[in-house]
């Protein structure tokens, strides 16, 4: 029983025996199993200053570097429950990475100390969503698919633009769109460490866990932008390949006659929705610096 069911169980006595104790008239009876429920109340009592102790020396033993408490062990695997909230865990893994840059004991279900002195934050500390943020409004223009797996995944590609509707005088025929495939390869990615400036730890207080995760989150949707827009060479195609129907009016120099060209032969059915997408030098020396024959 944990603490909480005890400490309710032993309030629930409580206030029974005081709603029968504060009737018109108490019966013999009645005082009996009065005394009963005080008798079973101490009981209860003794139980909870019991596991208050227990909890107490648990928390002792995980702030020695290395000590693991013993929650329970099922098939010889030990096994810690986690009740705290992501809040809770969180403000404590900010307490255990000053500690550690201090050189101070911290718990280690708050903070995973690597072999070369570098440390990772619990995964359950922030909020398990950024891959799931915009990197710009790049990461919402392209489709994604998700595996649970990670195996490669065959994706089929069907066109359909030869084929149409007819009026009902016309005749039937059997048309099949084209079919085609790409695999797409799911790749696991990693971020190099992220370096705490030590005098800045110790000199100002902010929240630790707070510059990480917006270091991290600012890190993946840089590379996600780039990856969407140059490609990876693994399974992001570049969409500068796209290179079908458009004729370049100057080799390397981008012409307003390009931009119109690109437009026209994009099918209409795939037009409605789409959207330019270049890198800022594309932008800044290519685009925005197009002029006509009066340099307007």
């Amino acid at each position: 029983m944990t603490l909480l069911e005890l400490q309710e169980k032993r309030n629930k006595l409580l206030v029974d025996a005081r709603a029968i104790m504060a009737g018109a008239t108490v019966t013999t009876e009645q005082r009996v199993a009065v005394d009963q429920m005080l008798a079973d109340a101490n009981v209860i009592k003794g139980d909870i200053e019991r596991t208050n102790a227990l909890e107490a020396e648990a928390a002792q033993v995980r702030s020695v570097p290395g000590r693991v408490p013993q929650a329970q062990v099922a098939d010889g695997v030990v096994v810690v429950a986690e009740t705290r909230s992501m809040d809770e865990r969180r403000d404590a893994t900010a307490v255990a990475l000053r500690n550690y840059a201090n050189g101070r004991e911290f718990e280690r279900r708050d903070l995973t100390v690597a072999i070369d002195g570098s440390v990772m934050i619990p995964t359950g500390v922030t909020d398990p969503k950024i891959a799931l943020k915009f990197a710009g409004s790049v990461y919402d223009l392209v489709f994604k698919f998700r595996t649970s797996s990670g195996e490669a995944v065959k994706a089929p590609l069907l066109s359909d633009l030869a084929n149409g509707f007819v009026l009902n005088s016309a005749a039937i025929t059997t048309t099949d769109p084209s079919a085609s495939g790409v695999t797409i390869q799911v790749d696991d990615v990693r971020s190099n460490p992220i370096l705490l400036d030590n005098s800045l730890l110790q000199d100002v207080l902010f929240d630790l866990v707070g510059f990480v995760e917006k270091a991290t989150q600012t890190r993946y949707q840089r590379t996600a932008a780039n990856w969407i827009t140059n490609g990876n060479s693994s399974n992001v195609g570049a969409l500068s390949a796209i290179t079908a129907g458009i004729t370049g009016a100057t080799t390397l120099v981008t012409k307003y006659a390009d931009l119109t060209g690109m437009l026209a032969a994009l099918d209409p059915a795939y037009a409605i929705g789409a959207s330019w997408l270049m890198s800022n030098a594309t932008l800044a020396n290519g685009i925005l610096n197009i002029v006509d024959g009066n340099q307007r």
